[in-house]
């Protein structure tokens, strides 16, 4: 017995110092879990509550009496989800999720781990759950979410292609105009090298040379010029810079790549390169100032004319700028117009010092606008060597003085040569000469003898205008006198054959010859024979007007010659005859009706004489001469003219 009570006696102190074990353990266990960041809580299989720490009902805000508080701080949806979750941990399994509860009118997100609790026998007997407060964590990731993307919408809307690589010179983030320009989708290219995105281009090795280069040299590498071809094979001008990221440590993290396209830059260089090139090399002298006549550049033809360097030029612009100039010379109409913010043009002779020479320059200066204002930002000015100019125009003004005072020689021979010799009022009523030549002289001519008992008239147009067509028609007027002294001449047909014969003898192989119109009139009968090549004849009869048609062959130089025809008219008291050349019925013009340029034209010619007549002749001659004048108001005078009306 005694043996039994000291053994009971021994297993009841190693009992109470296990308990005394097991209670510190059990204080040391409540201690940590009470002090765990996290909540902890346990329900039966029931999901009844058991146990939670002071850090679950802090996070809730509720004591955990029981489950029934779930549906107090969860929302439909939620608690739905949840149960679901348990039901799944009763089964063994353990799970992991985010939820949120209603507080106020707060959400507070919470990370959930669920799993089964054990008994003694390894039986589920109830549900462990721990949870943390994740709300600040979410709200951090939300901003950072929404960092990102105004990141991103920041990069993607830079008038830039922005890429990043990792250290193996990978893409890791590519913006939508880069892609676009490539013509690639980010799954394509992000993760892989250059190189490996695309194999053919002959130049990848040398862009990730350049690549590991920033790494290796831990310095940028800016402004790298490159030519590639977008995805409609445009030539594309881009400017590369490439900039190295280095962690606090001084590891490199990244490369970030910023290329822009210079295209327009760099071809608007190319084409203001160009223009200065042009500017440079040009002839004439060329200098441009500031608004206020400031040198600011001259070209080499500027410097060599003036015999000064650009230093000169500029200290002497500066000193002129402030000075009031009222003198007439260069400089005074120069600085006056900038005063003033007007153009200018001077010609003036230019003493230069270097080599003792003179030179005639013209000089014309303009201000330059800006577009957007019109304010004056400068004014080019331009200096032309005219020396050599000058003499050239002193020289063919000279000529010209000459030539003109042979032409009005001739003009006054040719005149001379067409008055009628003999008196026409003696034999008609009354007649005019409108003659009026292209030039001083020209190639019509007209044509009035008498030959026995006849009358004659003619209106030649030879080929040719000015001193060529004068020529022809003298020598065609001689030829007439010549042909009308042969007594075996009877008609006008037969002088234009006789006539054809002499010109084509002369014009061998040069095309010349004329078209004409030629009447002999009858005086004793008052009967008018009419005979023409390619030039037709009008008369007035009783009010009507007749057009007496020519053989359709000049005189001169044609494939077939045809004969002449004659045409015979009984001639009555105040019949009216009117020969002409084509000038004034070919005449341009330009017609405010049908608001183009027209000619003329016969029919109008025709119509015009019949409306006129009736008039005095002199006052006839003075209604043509007005409509030719009229017509060649604006329009330069297209023939020779010349016409003859008789009034018998």
């Amino acid at each position: 017995i005694a043996a039994t009570e000291e053994e009971l006696r021994q297993r009841n102190e190693k009992m109470g110092l296990l308990i005394k074990e097991i209670s510190n353990k059990e204080r040391k266990l409540n201690n940590l879990i009470e002090n765990i960041p996290e909540g902890f809580a346990i329900f039966d299989k029931n999901l009844k509550f058991k146990f939670s720490n002071k850090k679950a009902e802090e996070i809730i805000g509720l004591k955990l009496e029981n489950f029934k508080i779930i549906e107090t701080i969860f929302d439909d949806s939620e608690l739905k989800k949840i149960k679901s979750y348990l039901k799944r941990v009763i089964e063994g399994q353990t799970i992991e999720f985010e939820t949120y509860i209603k507080k106020d009118t707060q959400k507070k997100f919470l990370q959930v781990i669920v799993y089964p609790e054990y008994d003694e026998v390894n039986d589920i007997s109830g549900i462990i759950a721990l949870f943390r407060d994740i709300t600040e964590v979410k709200s951090l990731q939300s901003k950072l979410r929404d960092q990102l993307e105004h990141q991103k919408l920041l990069i993607n809307n830079l008038p830039a292609y922005i890429f990043f690589k990792d250290t193996n010179l990978k893409y890791v983030t590519i913006n939508k105009p880069y892609l676009d320009f490539m013509g690639l989708s980010a799954e394509q290219i992000i993760g892989k090298r250059y190189t490996e995105v695309f194999k053919n281009d002959p130049a990848g090795k040398e862009f990730e040379k350049k690549d590991r280069q920033v790494f290796e040299n831990r310095s940028p590498i800016l402004n790298m010029k490159v030519t590639k071809f977008n995805t409609k094979n445009e030539k594309k001008h881009l400017s590369v810079s490439k900039v190295p990221i280095f962690d606090e440590n001084g590891n490199p993290l990244a490369l970030i790549g910023i290329i822009q396209d210079m295209t327009e830059i760099y071809e608007l260089q190319e084409k203001l390169q160009k223009y200065f090139d042009a500017i440079e090399n040009t002839s004439a002298g060329i200098l441009i100032t500031d608004e206020n006549g400031i040198a600011e550049y001259a070209n080499k033809a500027f410097l060599n004319i003036l015999g000064i360097d650009f230093e000169l030029i500029k200290r002497f612009s500066q000193y002129l700028s402030k000075k009031k100039i009222q003198n007439n010379n260069f400089f005074g109409k120069f600085y006056n117009s900038i005063s003033q913010k007007q153009k200018f043009s001077l010609d003036f002779d230019y003493f230069r010092k270097k080599d003792k020479q003179t030179f005639h320059l013209n000089i014309k200066s303009s201000p330059v606008r800006n577009k957007q204002n019109n304010e004056v930002i400068g004014y080019v000015l331009i200096a032309n060597d005219i020396t050599q100019l000058k003499k050239e125009k002193e020289r063919v003004e000279k000529l010209n003085e000459e030539l003109t005072e042979s032409i009005l020689y001739a003009q006054i021979i040719q005149k001379n040569i067409l008055i009628p010799q003999i008196d026409l009022k003696k034999y008609i009523q009354d007649f005019f000469i409108f003659y009026r030549p292209k030039y001083l002289i020209g190639g019509d001519f007209y044509y009035i003898a008498r030959q026995n008992t006849h009358l004659v008239f003619g209106t030649g147009d030879c080929t040719g205008h000015g001193v060529p067509g004068a020529f022809i028609s003298v020598l065609a007027y001689y030829l007439l006198n010549e042909i009308a002294s042969l007594k075996s001449t009877e008609s006008p047909a037969q002088a234009l054959t006789l006539l054809r014969e002499k010109i084509v003898k002369i014009f061998k192989k040069y095309n010349g010859g004329m078209d004409i119109a030629l009447c002999a009139y009858d005086i004793n009968n008052q009967v008018l024979e009419y005979a023409g090549a390619l030039q037709p004849a009008f008369i007035i009869q009783n009010g009507k007007i007749t057009e007496l048609k020519p053989t359709r062959a000049p005189i001169g130089i044609y494939p077939v010659y045809p004969e002449f025809e004659n045409v015979q008219l009984k001639i009555q008291k105040g019949d009216i005859l009117y020969l002409a050349s084509d000038g004034f019925y070919d005449q341009i013009y330009f017609s405010s009706k049908t608001n183009k340029f027209v000619k003329f034209s016969r029919r109008r010619f025709r119509d015009l004489l019949l409306d006129i007549h009736h008039l005095p002749l002199e006052e006839q001659k003075r209604i043509l001469e007005n409509k030719i004048n009229e017509m060649t108001k604006t329009e330069e005078q297209t023939d020779d003219i010349t016409i003859i009306g008789i009034k018998f």
